[in-house]
């Protein structure tokens, strides 16, 4: 529910190739603040890599994220992050 405070565990960070098809959802998106793409059918993502809370390389890639304003203020629900990449057809 948008009015509940973000609980989410999995941050999702997608890299975006130059000429990609996805549109910013903006004003329309149903969770404000979050920068919600949305796809055309059938896009493939490549999963690169998944780095868990606890992991060597988990605090520093937190840290270089632009989160929501309600993500920053609690971090430590934050249990992973998938980093991937859109696959230009």
């Amino acid at each position: 529910s948008p009015d509940k405070a973000w609980i989410n565990d999995t941050i999702l960070n997608i890299y975006l190739e130059k000429g990609h098809k996805g549109r910013i959802l903006g004003d329309v998106a149903h969770f404000k603040g979050e920068a919600e793409m949305l796809f055309p059918p059938n896009t493939k993502l490549k999963i690169e890599s998944i780095v868990n809370c606890g992991s060597q390389d988990f605090a520093s890639q937190l840290s270089k994220l632009r989160l929501s304003d309600d993500a920053t203020a609690d971090t430590n629900r934050i249990k992973r992050i998938i980093n991937m990449r859109v696959l230009n057809s």
